[in-house]
């Protein structure tokens, strides 16, 4: 009865992995599929093999470390041999949004700076200073602007100290309270331009609208960028140029070959790879466009109970009236205001139906009307003989632009289809571009500029690290170790830097070593007049990561050490003194080697931790002092190798270069394992000499 259950639980795990690899196959994620297959098979032969009965429960484990570490590693190192990539930063959604946050004030317009009030019932009100000739004014909502004097209009006490204001602002006026501290960043959160829930709201009438900018600037400030939607283009209505969007690009291009100031990422921008070849084509030849001279047609599905359908089309040129069954004439029809709810026995669908239709082949691959007047549908609103823009040839792997008649050829090194005038499709896909990315790390400008600067000091830090650590923690071990009151509430203090959680101390520890108002350097300017730039100068940064480095670590050296010195047996001791050892001798001939053996494990883990060590840097530094020259990534000073990759992978201000990302990656896992052989090597040694103490 268990073998039963077991097989009818196997065959539901098959069944589910079927049915999602099926659609990742499909969908051309076959990476993924093919890890989800090769798990399930492992699951399958572990239940399945009576000599595999006792790892059995181990099942579950296997089959989460097999996809959660095992497949990020193989898909790592695949991508490394590929071009995976994105060169831009915003979708075309956010760019849009970003540049209608921006405002511009117009020719001739005035400035003002303003200072928010408030009444009892929440509504708001501004008092102004004209930054041209710094008259002052109260605006109300829907209300006239009222020209006012400082010190006069309102009721006292009037404010002094104001940068914009210095001849004094009232307490209230005309019922409204002036905002200050925390009520006026409450009334920026509301009527902030790019975030507040009344960032629209107009003061004064229609006359003299006044409407907020920033933090101390309002004036008759109007949107400065309008994207619209039917002309897929944005506006800059400060100098009225419209910027058409470049799907081709990711931008916004103007007649004149300018471009608005914001990119986007596009799906058919041939520099972004993020598809298989398979998506490419199915995208592509997804495409159509209507042939010259034919109309386009207003659509009415309806279907039968067979499933066939049947159009009742409205020309958008002339408005004259159609029905059209498959493979016939088209019929004219007398207009009417609505389409009939039935047509013979086909029976006018919804528009809930019809949403559903346009996902039922029959009515998508079906050709109505005759050879003469071919009508297809498309979308809503749109049916006539349109036809299809891309199409792929798969015995020359060519796809064609049936607009140009023009041929585009897969280049199987670039990911491109193109021609041969040595123009690209709208369209790239994933190639095998083999060690292309190790070549670029190793060959280009990188290697004998920050990419080596990197290496070295990722090398320089874990040795330093593990280094600084270990002695100190090693010696708080020793001094504790001898008998003294308090030793234990002494040594539970010391571990607090162990036991805060690391995101926590580093953002402390920022705090504390801040030029302008951390404690360290205030504290040694009062004393000494001066203090190091902790985080503007690279010798000094990396002198900072390694202080707090060492806070954070000594700890758990401190903890281990204590342990492994009370394992050492003190006759040893004893016998060197016979021999005449000092306290120098012995530390060095025999606490050291033999703490080694135990803790030379240790060790290599934690050089190797440090190796990799992404928070601490990304969280104090940020790799920061930026190296001079490095743009594309920013590459700082104080970047490993970790936080390096993630730039060039992962950061705003990276390149998005996926495949070269993971190619460092791969080599800093093979500087990881060299490092680890080299290491255990050093510990068999270290086994030698303890083993002769």
């Amino acid at each position: 009865m268990r073998f039963i259950i077991r097989l009818v639980g196997l065959a539901i795990i098959d069944a589910v992995t079927l049915w999602l690899a099926g659609n990742l196959f499909n969908d051309g994620i076959w990476f993924l599929a093919a890890a989800i297959v090769v798990t399930t098979l492992l699951v399958n032969v572990i239940n399945l093999f009576p000599t595999l009965a006792p790892i059995q429960w181990m099942t579950p484990s296997l089959a989460l470390i097999t996809l959660f570490a095992l497949y990020p590693l193989i898909y790592t190192i695949y991508v490394a041999f590929t071009n995976f990539q994105d060169g831009h930063r915003y979708t075309k959604v956010e760019a849009i949004d970003l540049l209608e946050e921006r405002r511009y004030l117009p020719a001739g317009a005035v400035n003002y700076y303003w200072s928010p009030y408030v009444n009892e019932e929440g509504t708001y009100a501004l008092w102004l200073i004209s930054a041209t000739d710094g008259t002052h004014y109260f605006a109300e909502q829907g209300k006239p602007v009222e020209r006012v004097e400082p010190n006069e209009s309102g009721t006292g006490p009037y404010t002094e100290g104001e940068r914009q204001f210095p001849d004094g602002l009232p307490t209230s006026i005309n019922g409204y309270n002036l905002a200050q501290g925390p009520a006026f960043f409450q009334v920026m959160q509301v009527l902030d331009p790019k975030s507040g829930t009344q960032k629209d709201t107009r003061f004064g009438d229609e006359d003299n609208p006044i409407g907020i900018s920033g933090r101390s600037e309002a004036g008759d400030y109007q949107q400065q960028w309008f994207y619209d939607e039917d002309l897929d283009a944005l506006i800059d209505r400060s100098s009225f140029v419209e910027y058409k969007a470049d799907v081709n690009t990711g931008t916004f291009v103007a007649a004149d070959g300018s471009v608005a100031p914001v990119d986007y990422r596009v799906p058919f921008d041939s520099a972004d790879t993020r598809r298989t070849k398979a998506q490419a084509i199915e995208l592509l030849e997804s495409d159509y466009y209507l042939a010259a001279g034919k109309p386009n047609y207003q659509w009415t599905a309806y279907r039968n109970e067979a499933g066939a359908y049947t159009l009742w089309l409205v020309s958008d040129r002339d408005g004259r009236t159609f029905i059209a069954y498959p493979d016939q004439a088209l019929q004219a029809v007398e207009a009417t205001d609505t389409p009939p709810d039935a047509i013979e026995d086909y029976q006018r669908l919804n528009s809930g139906a019809t949403m559903q239709a346009l996902t039922d082949p029959r009515l998508m691959d079906t050709r109505f009307g005759d050879v003469v007047t071919p009508i297809i549908v498309v979308e809503v609103g749109k049916a006539g003989d349109y036809r299809q823009h891309w199409v792929y040839d798969a015995e020359r792997d060519v796809v064609t632009d049936t607009t140009q008649n023009k041929a585009y050829l897969a280049d199987g090194k670039t990911g491109d289809f193109v021609a041969a005038d040595g123009s690209t499709a709208p369209l790239g896909f994933w190639v095998w571009v083999g060690l292309d990315n190790f070549n670029e790390a190793l060959t280009s400008s990188l290697i004998d500029g920050p990419l080596l600067r990197v290496f070295i000091w990722t090398i320089t830090f874990a040795f330093f690290s593990v280094l600084t650590a270990f002695a100190m923690g090693l010696f708080m071990a020793i001094i504790l170790n001898e008998g003294f009151p308090g030793v234990r509430i002494i040594r539970s203090l010391l571990l607090i830097p162990w036991a805060i959680p690391g995101m926590i101390g580093i953002l402390i520890w920022r705090g504390m070593f801040n030029g302008l108002v951390g404690i360290i350097p205030t504290t040694l300017i009062d004393l000494f007049g001066d203090a190091p730039p902790f985080f503007t100068d690279p010798t000094w940064a990396k002198i900072t990561i390694l202080i707090v480095n060492l806070w954070f670590a000594y700890p758990y050296f401190m903890l281990i050490s204590s342990g492994a010195l009370q394992s050492i047996p003190s006759s040893i001791y004893e016998a060197a003194e016979v021999d005449g050892a000092n306290p120098w001798n012995k530390f060095w001939s025999l606490t050291l080697p033999l703490l080694l053996v135990s803790m030379g494990p240790l060790l290599i883990a934690s050089f190797i931790f440090n190796f990799n060590n992404f928070l601490l840097i990304e969280a104090l530094t940020e790799g920061g002092p930026q190296i001079q020259g490095t743009n594309a990534p920013p590459v700082g000073h104080t970047d490993n190798l970790m936080t390096y990759t993630y730039r060039y992978a992962f950061s705003t201000g990276g390149t998005r270069n996926f495949g070269f990302a993971s190619a460092i990656a791969v080599m800093i896992f093979v500087m990881v394992a060299m490092l680890t052989l080299v290491q255990f090597r050093l510990t068999k040694r270290w086994e030698e000499i303890g083993e002769n103490v």
